[in-house]
């Protein structure tokens, strides 16, 4: 797993001590009713960016901002501080 903060371009790896913390944050995430009704919405770029990449080389990019994640089309309500705590 590894993160890319604002317009740094460059992935860092994650330390493997925080990576079971932070995919059991992640999987508190609620699906976002509001953001997923199917209307554009316009926001600033992400706080961040997470990379899974997964044995098989397939990958899954996770955008968060402070409240919010976006995996591929489909946003979630997940408070992102604790998850931003671990990668500083």
């Amino acid at each position: 797993m590894s993160f890319q903060r604002g317009e740094n371009p460059d992935f860092q790896d994650i330390d493997k001590k925080y990576i079971s913390e932070i995919l059991r944050t992640l999987k508190e995430a609620e699906y976002d009713d509001e953001f997923n009704d199917g209307r554009k919405v316009k926001i600033e770029a992400c706080d961040f960016t997470l990379k899974i990449v997964y044995e098989q080389g397939t990958e899954i990019i996770i955008q968060l901002w402070t409240d919010r994640i976006l995996i591929g089309d489909v946003w979630y309500l997940l408070n992102t501080r604790d998850i931003a705590e671990r990668i500083q």
